[in-house]
């Protein structure tokens, strides 16, 4: 009877602080509009909602699309709905969560990965708290209110997200100002071409976060061109599978697994082969599982090593990477740094790749040629490398065998 009485005292006290209107509950995610407006389905039913109290920016302005994928992220099938309002445009706005069992992990969320710390229990929190919304004024009267526009405060202190920026513009009025632009916008044709084409050389660059935000104001100008909208989609589809990985990739490093970091992390640079982070954490992963390069003929376990050659001067040696880890267990091909040895025509590839190729020209030069990765550790104030090497190289003239 006692815990009983504490548990209605605890509802009435929680229904004191955040009053909730519309009634609470579970629905399916079927999609995500932005970083403040999902839709969700319940009973068979779409229904639109707006996160209660902020405001995202828009997918066009600094910070829209990490708002849209930090949602995403947090709900990828279910979410719990606190029901407050229906505002004038006939959604229904809401607190939201996503439920899961405390003390046992049972997905992997965006603040369980390290710089994410203090795990918002509302998605509306989080995204104020990350900067990545404003406490929105317009019609907030609810409780929360007063947190939502502390959280703010704190996130400016910290210069999270959007703040950053010294004078972030508010998507309210942005709004104004871009509809203001188009008004006047006397050659929108032009202006379109440009966009478009600068959109593409940072999609090509691999900025897709940069290149969907220019591809948005196409849109602005001419929400018909198929084109502006089938690399948006792209583009967004890219980022968003680009930090799964990345997430995933440090998720696994978290339980020591490193081989599912090396995995996750190499799929991250399939997508963007210019991230650093995640080229730095594969470097970790194979420093932690001790890994044993062999240079070979072809990029696969049964391959063999490149032992002692004689070349002659003009003929081409193809050379791979492949790795073992401690205990003798094949990972795969390993993209390296490569360099050759003695005297030697010079061989230096200073971006790490997974097989290079080697033509002598100098004649009565001999050495070695190595792929080798280095690991430079703040903590261990040293250089350490992974070396693999093939076997003693003689260059030759054609003639020495007629």
């Amino acid at each position: 009877m006692k815990k009983l009485l504490i548990i209605i005292f605890l509802f009435a006290l929680v229904d004191g602080l955040y009053s909730f209107n519309t009634n609470s509950f579970t629905a399916k995610v079927v999609k995500i509009i932005d970083g403040d407006t999902i839709i969700v389905m319940t009973n068979n039913k779409e229904i639109r909602v707006k996160l209660y109290g902020i405001d995202c920016p828009e997918l066009n302005q600094p910070y829209g699309i990490e708002a849209k994928s930090y949602i995403s992220n947090m709900y990828r099938s279910k979410v719990e709905i606190l029901g407050i309002d229906i505002d004038k445009h006939n959604r229904l706005t809401a607190l939201t969560y996503h439920k899961y069992s405390f003390g046992r992990n049972t997905m992997i969320l965006p603040w369980r990965i390290p710089g994410f710390k203090n795990p918002p229990f509302f998605g509306n929190e989080g995204l104020i708290k990350e900067g990545l919304a404003w406490a929105y004024p317009e019609n907030c009267t609810n409780a929360i209110c007063k947190d939502l526009k502390k959280f703010q405060v704190e996130a400016k202190k910290k210069k999270k997200g959007l703040w950053k920026d010294k004078n972030p513009t508010p998507p309210w009025l942005w709004k104004e100002k871009q509809e203001l632009l188009f008004t006047k916008s006397k050659e929108p044709n032009k202006r379109i071409k440009e966009y478009f084409e600068e959109a593409l050389r940072y999609y090509k660059q691999y900025e897709f976060i940069h290149a969907a935000k220019i591809w948005q104001k196409v849109l602005q100008l001419d929400h018909n061109h198929q084109k502006a909208k089938t690399m948006y989609t792209n583009a967004q589809k890219k980022y968003t599978a680009m930090m799964t990985y990345y997430y995933y990739g440090l998720a696994a490093m978290q339980t020591n697994n490193w081989q599912g970091g090396i995995d996750k992390l190499s799929a991250c640079l399939m997508i963007n082969p210019r991230h650093k982070d995640a080229r730095h954490y594969i470097e970790i992963c194979y420093k932690k599982l001790g890994v044993n390069i062999k240079i070979v003929d072809q990029p696969k376990k049964e391959a063999n090593e490149i032992g002692n050659r004689i070349l002659l001067t003009d003929e081409e040696l193809v050379l791979y990477a492949i790795g073992f880890d401690r205990s003798g267990k094949y990972i795969g091909p390993i993209a390296v740094l490569w360099r050759s040895t003695g005297t030697l025509d010079k061989v230096d590839v200073k971006e790490k790749v997974k097989n290079t190729s080697f033509v002598p020209e100098t004649l009565g030069t001999e050495g070695t040629i190595e792929g080798y990765l280095p690991f430079n550790f703040i903590k261990e104030k040293k250089e350490i490398e992974i070396v693999g090497t093939t076997g003693k190289i003689v260059v030759r003239s054609p003639e020495v065998n007629k």
